[in-house]
């Protein structure tokens, strides 16, 4: 989409394409912890989770608007989540960064959530933004893991005692057998 585009587009029409757009699930929520907005990634996540509860039920992005998610899912499925907002609401203090393990084992999560505030700077609601870390988590742990293995061999190497397999590999084992030195 071009700029020249953008300017017939009005601003709230604007700000739900942005939403949309990012990668992330975004929600609104009122001070009783209520969705106001969910963006189109957060729909995607909420409708697989709540089929994954009740599958028989059409399930629609609406459904959730003006319930808060124990209202949809029950008591205890995103209970940290939802006790995390409600925080937010009472001390006005944002979290940010929060790693968190999704529902039914969905993925990895960073959470961020800010209070919204209005004009007096009362605390109007929150927003919510979660952002899915799982490939990169997956990535980093991978990671580690190659590292640790190749610091292990190398520590085996230097002291003269690594394992069999990696001796043959360098050549000793083959050299003494032909030689016989």
């Amino acid at each position: 989409m071009s700029a020249g585009n953008l300017t017939g587009i009005g601003d709230g029409q604007l700000t739900k394409i942005i939403l949309d757009t990012v990668p992330s699930s975004i929600s609104f929520r009122d001070t009783e912890n209520r969705i106001l907005y969910i963006n189109k990634h957060a729909a995607e996540r909420y409708l697989l989770l709540a089929g994954a509860y009740d599958s028989a039920r059409e399930w629609s992005p609406e459904d959730f608007l003006g319930k808060s998610l124990t209202e949809i899912f029950g008591e205890g499925v995103m209970a940290e989540t939802e006790d995390l907002i409600a925080s937010v609401v009472t001390s006005g203090e944002a979290i940010t960064d929060r790693e968190f393990v999704g529902p039914r084992s969905s993925g990895i999560f960073m959470l961020s959530i800010t209070p919204l505030v209005d004009d007096q700077q009362h605390i109007v609601g929150t927003l919510t933004v979660a952002t899915d870390v799982t490939k990169r988590r997956t990535e980093e742990r991978a990671a580690r893991q190659g590292d640790t293995f190749n610091r292990a061999k190398w520590r085996a190497n230097a002291a003269g005692t690594e394992h069999w397999p990696y001796r043959w590999r360098g050549g000793g084992f083959i050299r003494r057998l032909i030689t016989g030195h």
